[in-house]
């Protein structure tokens, strides 16, 4: 009898190990799938925050260039300035 039972339980067991392997091709798409799903969502995010941080730096560009131009103009404010200081001293001795 206990030979019986033993026998009864492997093919018990080759059964269930012969339905996970033909399962496992589906089971392995499944969790793939899901893999890739959230791949794909945190590829999204990424692209998202760096869309936005591109946009900071254009912004910042923008920004930097226009104090350049600010500070040009006070520059040749200044060197114009001079110019008119050392047009009134005359020429050196």
């Amino acid at each position: 009898m206990l030979k019986w039972a033993v026998a009864d339980t492997i093919e018990k067991r080759v059964a269930d190990l012969e339905q996970i392997l033909a399962h496992l091709p589906q089971d392995l798409d499944a969790r793939f799938a899901g893999a890739d799903a959230r791949a794909g969502a945190r590829f999204d995010r990424l692209n998202v925050q760096l869309q936005a941080l591109k946009a900071e730096v254009q912004q910042g560009q923008v920004a930097t260039a226009g104090q350049i131009a600010a500070l040009d103009r006070r520059i040749e404010g200044i060197e114009s300035k001079i110019d008119e200081l050392l047009a009134r001293l005359g020429p050196k001795p």
